[in-house]
């Protein structure tokens, strides 16, 4: 056996390898992916604006993480356009710190497509 041996074996399953994720890139958008998206929001909040901005996120599916005395901190977890509407609600209070982590997902399992939900708690 030459030296190149193991390393031309390696390549070959390296390609293979990227030939399958090309396959499997290939699948995600014609199987619906189920996309989710993080949000972590530290927003100033004066005590009596407080409870609006907290009933507004629980009512888009996001909860109170944190209070001090003139900020929250709120998570929300959605589809990317619910983070999006979310992220817009809040400019008006003030954003002092946010974090997103992007979008993410898998493909869906089913052919079932989930119903959009939250956005019409706000509309």
């Amino acid at each position: 056996m030459r030296p190149t041996d193991p390393f031309r074996q390696e390549h070959a399953e390296l390609l293979e390898h990227i030939d399958h994720l090309r396959h499997a890139a290939r699948e995600v958008p014609r199987l619906a992916p189920d996309e989710r998206e993080l949000l972590v929001v530290r927003v100033s909040a004066a005590p009596e604006r407080r409870a609006e901005l907290v009933t507004t996120a629980e009512a888009l599916g996001g909860r109170l993480l944190d209070v001090g005395s003139d900020a929250v901190v709120l998570e929300l977890t959605g589809t990317p356009e619910e983070v999006d509407a979310f992220h817009e609600l809040c400019h008006p209070y003030g954003i002092l710190d946010l974090v997103r982590t992007g979008r993410i997902g898998v493909p869906r399992s089913s052919s079932r497509r989930r119903a959009p939900r939250r956005l019409a708690a706000i509309n």
